[in-house]
């Protein structure tokens, strides 16, 4: 990687993490900026390595890095899920963050305990 990829990685690096810190400040308590930031850029990494070479999804794959931790895509059912060949690789990133979502939401409101 030159020397312009990586600022240009790291800049964006920069302002996910500032998206993410204002959308999940709970989860960004937790870690260093340095970490975050490098969850963030290794996730970048991953999600070509995945295939996954769009802008757009190369940011969904590090906000699953973000929230579930940098080795989220070692787990068998995600990987199952991360290269379903045929799903198109959109649907695959918006199944697992709607699953992220879903199960966030039922932490939060246990059936019984309204």
């Amino acid at each position: 990687m030159d020397a312009f990829e990586e600022v240009t990685k790291h800049r964006a690096a920069k302002e996910l993490l500032s998206y993410f810190e204002e959308k999940f400040s709970q989860i960004a308590k937790l870690r260093p900026e340095q970490t975050h930031l490098e969850i963030i850029k290794q996730g970048f990494i991953k999600a070509e390595d995945y295939g996954y070479t769009e802008d757009e999804q190369k940011c969904k794959f590090a906000l699953l890095a973000f929230v579930l931790g940098k080795d989220f895509d070692l787990e068998p059912n995600t990987q199952a899920i991360l290269t379903e060949p045929l799903l198109h690789p959109d649907v695959r990133l918006t199944h697992l963050i709607l699953s992220v979502e879903a199960t966030a939401k039922n932490l939060a409101n246990p059936r019984g305990a309204e």
